[in-house]
């Protein structure tokens, strides 16, 4: 076609407002919504008065609420410092706010050592690598299981 208009001695300038055009228009047609769906999509469904709600009460206003309540009581007792939330439909925190140093540093009211380390996790710590991290946090979070509600078994190791 190029060499056609060519021969017709068209003007570049002519020859470029056609190249824009025909791009033009197979970039409209690039973007046109697909209208057929493939078997996953032929199975969605939205309805406006179906949808899962997200929630969270203060641990004050759910505390006789809770399976675990004893636990949680507890836990508030030893720390001060904690602000948590919990979603009322499953019990567990929505969001937990407080500060446990778990691994030697300067953070507010971090006093370990690699020697309480070492006792902590049954095994001698001279530096804090990924798997002291790793261990540390397994122990922590084994160690709160019951207060977060959650089955450790799940977790990977």
């Amino acid at each position: 076609m190029v060499t056609l208009l060519k021969r017709i001695n068209f003007p570049k300038s002519f020859l470029v407002c056609i190249v824009i055009v025909l791009g033009y228009a197979s970039l409209i047609h690039a973007f046109k919504e697909r209208t057929e769906r493939n078997a996953l999509e032929a199975k969605e469904f939205s309805a406006e008065n179906l949808y899962i709600s997200s929630s969270q009460e203060n641990i004050s206003q759910m505390r006789g609420k809770l399976a675990n309540s004893k636990v949680w009581d507890t836990f508030m007792a030893l720390n001060k410092n904690v602000t948590v939330y919990i979603d009322p439909r499953s019990g567990r925190p929505a969001a937990l706010y407080t500060w446990i140093p778990l691994i030697p540093g300067t953070g507010q009211g971090n006093n370990l050592t690699l020697d309480y380390l070492s006792q902590s996790l049954g095994y001698e710590v001279k530096e804090v690598n990924e798997t002291v991290v790793r261990d540390v946090i397994l122990q922590h979070v084994n160690r709160y299981a019951s207060l977060l509600n959650i089955d450790t078994s799940e977790l990977s190791k």
